[in-house]
Order: structure tokens, then sequence, then C-alpha cells
């Protein structure tokens, strides 16, 4: 059986990122000129500096076209960049002429000096107001195109919301909106928490969705990626669940929300090692975490390891030149069924190799869970 193709790979990490934009770019729609907590960057003005700015230095309309461009040509890719219900050019572009519009009436409000606010805060029936559920509703309809072009493959539709649930977290998130009347739990429905809401975007039923997403397509994804996504996320939910949050009012929540996305990015969309997250650990850690490899999977262990250095030596005496008469005698004996020296040893390493990458994601996977996970400073470890 062989795994998925270079190919297939993009594939998946493609629609990871067309879910991940489209979720960035309502966010960054919904933001409008407020700065989204946990931007650290500096934002020079291009008109007196002329200096080229990269990653967070672009303005924030910048970086919401630049969110917008790639969520246009990655849905082009896909053939899901149709025009949306009652528009005849491509979603792309009816996303594009609509952010403008809530651009120009943001900068009408603005500029006679008020403070930059939402746009989805302002009164019902303003001009912000209107681009804003104009905006949205595009990206809602868009979203439903993505979803039905992607279904034909239960793994590219999986990716992309996968890619789409990870990136609301944060992009969709609402801190202001009230706690729901009941706590969430897999069982009931009774009471639904706002879908803007700490308890919905990282309640029990999205860290389900998101964890059925992730186990489908952990088998394309490099060794530990898993991890480095499960534990977070599930350490983000308990937080939740604890209530944590809601009873630590400020920005170190979303700020270290915001740094929790950057690593699930890095790991899904990126090329970073999720092996790279475990580098603060001693001894006595690592010595904690070899007696748990061999305690989870002691047969595999011991019999592998035997088994290896075993088939080693004796690879190594068929494979030389004796005159022990017993290795001469079993050397002729497997070389009538087509066993060689050279061929065992091949085996060998063949199997040492895949004891040692099992091996290694069982050692590393609890230290990457933990190191790859992002906190406000009050919560305890």
């Amino acid at each position: 059986m062989t795994g998925p193709t270079t190919l297939d790979i993009e594939q998946l990490r493609a629609a990871l990122n067309l879910g991940w934009s489209m979720a960035e770019l309502r966010g960054r729609l919904r933001y409008g000129h407020v700065e989204p907590p946990g931007t650290v960057d500096y934002q020079f003005p291009r008109e007196q500096f002329h200096a080229l700015p990269i990653g967070g230095e672009h303005s924030l309309v910048e970086q919401q076209i630049a969110t917008r461009v790639a969520a246009g040509l990655l849905a082009g890719r896909f053939g899901v960049d149709g025009p949306l219900p009652k528009r005849k050019e491509p979603a792309s572009e009816t996303v594009r002429a609509i952010a403008i519009e809530l651009e120009n009436a943001l900068g009408a409000v603005e500029k006679n000096g008020r403070p930059p606010t939402r746009p989805d805060t302002h009164a019902a029936g303003s001009e912000v107001a209107k681009a804003w559920r104009a905006a949205a509703d595009a990206i809602y309809y868009w979203d439903a195109q993505i979803q039905d072009g992607l279904s034909v493959s239960a793994e590219l539709h999986a990716a992309y919301q996968l890619g789409r649930g990870l990136s609301e977290a944060f992009w969709a998130l609402n801190p202001e909106t009230p706690a729901p009347l009941t706590k969430p739990t897999l069982e009931s429905t009774a009471s639904p928490p706002h879908p803007g809401s700490w308890e919905f975007l990282l309640g029990p039923r999205r860290q389900l969705m998101l964890g059925t997403y992730l186990a489908l397509l952990e088998g394309a994804l490099p060794p530990l990626s898993g991890p480095a996504v499960q534990g977070p996320l599930s350490r983000w939910c308990k937080v939740i669940a604890d209530n944590e949050v809601r009873s630590h009012p400020g920005d170190d929540a979303l700020e270290a929300l915001r740094r929790q996305l950057q690593n699930w990015r890095e790991v899904l969309l990126g090329s970073r090692d999720p092996t790279s997250f475990a580098k603060r650990f001693g001894l006595r850690l690592a010595l904690r975490q070899a007696l748990r490899v061999v305690q989870t999977l002691p047969l595999e262990t011991a019999l592998g390891l035997v088994g290896v250095a075993l088939l080693g030596v004796a690879g190594y005496y068929l494979g030389a030149k004796t005159h022990n008469t017993g290795t001469a005698i079993l050397a002729s004996v497997l070389g009538f069924f087509g066993v060689t020296g050279a061929g065992l040893l091949a085996w060998a390493k063949a199997r040492a190799a895949v004891l040692s990458v099992r091996l290694r994601e069982a050692f590393y996977r609890d230290i990457v869970e933990a190191q790859a996970t992002v906190l406000p400073p009050w919560v305890k470890s």
C-alpha cells in the first residue's frame, strides 16, 4: 500500500490554506481598521519612509488584501470561484468590490477623527453596518460554494474545514458575547452558544469535529503534526470549559491564542518540524519519556530490538568469508531458498528504520503536545 503522493499532499495543503484564508479574510474585514490583538509589528507610514514592509509591517488594509488575493487564487485552483447568487463575476471579485465599499464607508466615518471601531459594532442601518453585512453574506455564500465543490473528496473537504476551524478560533472570536446559559456538551444542543463565543469556537463539538478531520489527514502530514495540533487544541478547550478565560478579563487570552494559531499555521501550512518545539527538557524528562515508550510499546520494543540485533549478527556471518562448518551449512541452506546475507542485512536495516521512527514519535509525542501549546500567563501548566 502506497502513501499519498507529493501532488496529493500539495492539494491537501492548498485546501488547508484555503480554509485558513477564508476565516482570516472574514476576520480581517470584521476588524476593519482596528488592530487585532497580538499584533506586535511596526507599521511605518508609506508616504513618509517609502520602506518596503514584510509580514505584519504591512498596513491592516494591505494584509486584508493579501489574504483576499490568496483566497481567490486558491479557490481558482480548485474551481470554486464561481459567481455568487445574483452576481455574474467570480466570487473573489464580488468580495473585492464589497471590501472596497466597506473600506470607503469606514474612511468616511473616521475622517473626522472618530476612533476606529470594528465594523460589526456599528449601528444597524449605517453605511458601515450595511457594507459589513454584505461582506459577511458574500463570504458565507462563497464558503458554501467551496464546501460543495470540495466535498467530492473526503480528504480535501476535511482539510478545508480543519484549516478554517482552527483559524476561526481567533478570527471569528467575539469575546464580548455572553456566556451560554448552560455549559455546552456533546450530549445536548440545549442553549447553543453564540457562534462567535469562546464556548462555540473552542467548545466540545468543535473540538470533536476538528479532531476527526485531523485524524483523517494525519497519514498525509509529517510525523507528530497531529500531536502538535491536537495537544494544544485540547488544552485550550479545557481552559474554556473550566471558565478560566471569562474569569480573567483583558487581552492576554487573545494574544496567546494568536500565537497559538501561528504555531498551528507553521506546522500545517509551512514546513516546521514538530520536534522543533521540543527544546526545553532535561535528562529527567528524557528518561521519563523513554520509560513511557517502553511501557507503551513493550513487546514491540523488545522484539524489535532483539530481532534486529539477531538479524544483524546473522547477516554479518552469512555475508562474511568464514571456515566455520555450521555457518557454512546454514549459509548453503538459506542460499538454496534465495536468502542471502546482504538481503537479511537490508531487511534488518529497514526494520530498524521503521522501529526508529515509531520510537522517536512515541518519545516526542507528549513533549511536542506540551511545548507546542501557547496559553495565557495565568493558566497553570
